[in-house]
């Protein structure tokens, strides 16, 4: 498996390399062929940090240079099919620093070694970590095998220069990645010892400050008055609960009570009868309308008059229409961006789309469409059916001469001659 971690200069890339996955690899003795510098010098330290002797670390940690990089890092093919790594052992760790030095982004293809060992480095058990400050330098056949990718940053920005983020990425499809969640972690000082994140000789390594500003003095004043209009209200809400729980408050609205009841004179029911009972029914509160975003109540109010229709899709995106209920034409037509801009959530299902927004939900699937303006066969015989047979002849509806329809006749006369040849009439059509 290839794990990618990008990120600016001192953000964690090859912190988290060291604490992440060289001292555990060395922890289950397996080899480390690691390009990081400082980590061969290191090596007495790292064996002292995981209590293993200096000895069997050396065994386990072989240092590369940029030579070896590139000579070892290569998948030899047989020409029966069978693959050898000629460098690097089985179930082995490889990491890479600065990996687009070797195989930056390019037209041309990798060379063929090179490109069997990253697409046959699974055969052998093998993992790779390739830190770079921008995945996208490296060459797309290697962003195409990453199967696992993290993206640094480190939060001085927020006055935190102890702390970075990390977020995580998962492949979905070659070189397509998806976030699959975010963490907040501090450094722990004892791991900058096992590497040089700076070359050797620097002494300061402080995060540099000069004319910047970090987030929170930026929000330092709106913060504080935030805090005070809050504690204000709180106080004001407060009061006015505290204030009508008083005992003389209640003694008052007793004291309007009796009153009304002594100015209502009593009603005298006459011996026998019982008294009428008035039911009056209770005007229930108007239940007030659940304000939504524009977009989403744009789209609820659509299914209203109409329903949803999974058109169809490509690639990762997704077309869902609305169609008229009864007529079936197309009022609206989105696409899974359009969707997403108006505040729905789309997701691809077995049995179409389902939408989500605030609560409420809209299922869209491919139900069938008969096309606009055209009907079956079987409705155009039943039409047929319902009329009889059709009129083969005017003969059948209309009289056959002009004298039974109430005409005149006139005849065709001859034209005379001398004018230009004289030519036979057409004959009689009635």
């Amino acid at each position: 498996m290839i794990f990618g971690h990008e990120g600016l200069p001192r953000s964690g890339k090859s912190y988290e390399a060291v604490l992440h996955h060289i001292l555990p690899a060395l922890r289950a003795k397996r080899h480390v062929y690691v390009r990081l510098n400082g980590v061969g010098e290191s090596l007495d330290k790292i064996a002292a940090h995981l209590g293993m002797p200096e000895e069997e670390v050396r065994e386990l940690v072989h240092v590369m240079g940029d030579k070896e990089v590139v000579d070892w890092c290569v998948c030899d093919t047989d020409n029966d099919g069978a693959i050898s790594f000629p460098h690097i052992e089985k179930h082995a760790l490889i990491v890479i620093d600065e990996a687009h030095e070797y195989w930056p982004t390019n037209r041309a293809n990798l060379p063929e070694r090179a490109a069997n060992f990253f697409a046959k480095h699974g055969h052998i058990s093998l993992d790779m970590v390739i830190i770079s400050q921008d995945c996208k330098d490296l060459h797309r056949l290697i962003i195409r095998r990453m199967a696992k990718k993290n993206t640094y940053t480190k939060l001085d920005a927020l006055g935190s220069d102890q702390r970075y983020s990390v977020r995580f990425y998962a492949a979905t499809g070659t070189g397509k990645y998806e976030t699959v969640g975010t963490e907040v972690r501090k450094y722990d000082p004892a791991i900058w010892e096992l590497y040089h994140g700076v070359q050797p000789g620097i002494e300061s390594n402080e995060v540099y400050k000069g004319n910047t500003r970090t987030l929170w003095k930026t929000l330092r004043g709106p913060a504080i008055l935030m805090a005070l209009a809050l504690i204000v209200g709180v106080v004001m809400l407060g009061r006015f609960f505290i204030a009508d729980g008083t005992t003389g408050g209640t003694d008052k609205i007793k004291g309007v009570v009796a009153s009304q009841k002594a100015a209502i004179p009593a009603i005298a029911h006459a011996p026998g009868s019982q008294p009428a009972t008035v039911v009056t029914k209770v005007a229930e509160p108007a239940k007030e309308k659940e304000r939504l975003p524009a977009g989403v109540q744009y789209v609820l109010d659509m299914t209203a008059n109409a329903r949803a229709r999974h058109a169809g899709w490509y690639g990762q995106r997704d077309i869902v229409e609305f169609r008229a209920t009864g007529g079936g034409q197309v009022l609206d037509r989105f696409t899974t961006e359009q969707l997403w801009a108006l505040g729905w959530s789309v997701k691809r299902t077995e049995f179409g789309v389902l939408l989500s927004a605030k609560g409420h939900e809209i299922i869209a699937t491919t139900w069938p469409v008969d096309p606009f303006g055209e009907q079956s066969d079987a409705t155009t015989a039943r039409i047929k059916a319902a009329a009889g047979s059709p009129v083969t002849s005017a003969s059948e509806t209309q009289p056959t001469t002009a004298a039974a329809n109430g005409s005149t006749l006139i005849a065709v006369g001859k034209r005379p001659l001398g004018t230009f040849p004289e030519t036979p009439p057409y004959p009689a059509s009635f």
